[in-house]
């Protein structure tokens, strides 16, 4: 028996126009209820998140949970890794691709960042609310490649760390070439631009059935500088963060970052302007708790300068720390992941035309 085909993604020619009802009012299929509580999971990291975030006991995630691993075929024990267990198998990321063009024919999208970068997805039409999370910029393209989510927003200095250092393979990040994987030049996008696309091995014989995941295009979007703020009233707001020995390096206060192994890139960066650097505990992901720790221990953070003096939540009262030589060139580049049909979503268009139009705001003289 010759190999099935490898089902096609629908194309812009045969999308439907978004049905106008916005994200709040967007409601997931009834039918795809069950493959919400196993995102849910892989999003929060563990079933009592998750089970706040629908709104339903633990008992039920854990006894769902057991009927889905039966009818799937997943473990029987629910294990939640570091970063959340993203619970896979051929079927179950075909419904989650259905759900997503389910999305998408709503004219919504699930767009996924860091909680130090969610300000700059915050008021962005059309996108669903999501788990805040730190996570490994891996970890972010399984969950976009997968169809758990239909994007994420990533910064340079994880993504080209993570790169650089993943076996047997070297990226050249606009066109992106590697070793064991196959990379092309990404589809156009209405600025012209085009990013590197990952393609997932296909897993089984013949003609590449069983159908590999969604390919993920990496898009740069611009240039993102980066400020040092502390929390207004504190020690490291008043300049006395540091131990007073005169430097510039030695006046700087600790600056907190992400747990240990998901911001690498970042402690490298904060590290190599003589920077010293604090930790969150692993299981920091709430902007609350990470400014009660900058309080608690007088930190200060590296923040995306848009953020600083907007909006009305945790880290709204931090007050930018007075530049030094070297702290006023600090920057990223932002990345964004997205599937590979994103030009033919005008939802996730929106999202990189307003993305792209903020990175030249922030970048241009003050």
């Amino acid at each position: 028996m010759s190999p099935k085909p490898s089902p096609a993604a629908p194309t812009a020619s045969f999308l439907p126009a978004p049905r106008p009802q916005g994200a709040s009012r967007y409601r997931p299929p009834e039918l795809l209820r069950d493959l919400r509580l196993l995102d849910a999971l892989a999003l929060t990291g563990s079933s009592e998140q998750a089970g706040r975030w629908l709104a339903i006991s633990q008992p039920t995630v854990s006894r769902r949970y057991r009927r889905l691993a039966e009818d799937f075929g997943l473990g029987t024990r629910l294990r939640l890794a570091r970063c959340g267990s993203l619970q896979s198998s051929l079927s179950l990321d075909q419904l989650r691709l259905g759900a997503r063009w389910h999305r998408f024919e709503a004219g919504v999208a699930l767009l996924g960042t860091d909680p130090l970068h969610q300000g700059l997805l915050d008021g962005l039409p059309g996108l669903l609310p999501l788990p805040h999370r730190f996570r490994c910029c891996r970890d972010w393209q399984a969950l976009v490649q997968t169809g758990v989510i239909d994007g994420a927003l990533v910064s340079s200095l994880e993504l080209e760390l993570e790169l650089e250092t993943d076996v047997g393979m070297e990226v050249a990040m606009e066109m992106g070439q590697a070793h064991g994987h196959a990379l092309n030049p990404g589809p156009q996008h209405p600025g012209g631009a085009a990013g590197a696309t990952v393609q997932a091995q296909a897993t089984g014989p013949g003609l590449g059935w069983p159908p590999a995941a969604d390919p993920v295009v990496r898009l740069p979007l611009g240039p993102l500088p980066l400020r040092l703020a502390s929390v207004a009233g504190t020690d490291a707001a008043e300049g006395q963060g540091g131990d007073g020995c005169g430097s510039e390096a030695a006046n700087t206060p600790r600056l907190l970052v992400p747990p240990a192994p998901l911001a690498p890139g970042l402690r490298t960066l904060l590290a190599g302007q003589g920077a010293m650097v604090a930790c969150t505990a692993a299981a920091v992901h709430n902007l609350y708790a990470w400014r009660r720790q900058m309080v608690v221990q007088n930190l200060a953070a590296a923040i995306p300068a848009p953020l600083l003096g907007h909006g009305s939540g945790p880290l709204a009262d931090l007050m930018p720390l007075e530049r030094t030589s070297r702290t006023s060139s600090l920057q990223e580049q932002l990345w964004l992941l997205l599937p590979q049909e994103w030009p033919a979503i005008p939802v996730l268009q929106q999202a990189v035309q307003t993305l792209r139009q903020l990175a030249v705001a922030a970048a241009a003289p003050a």
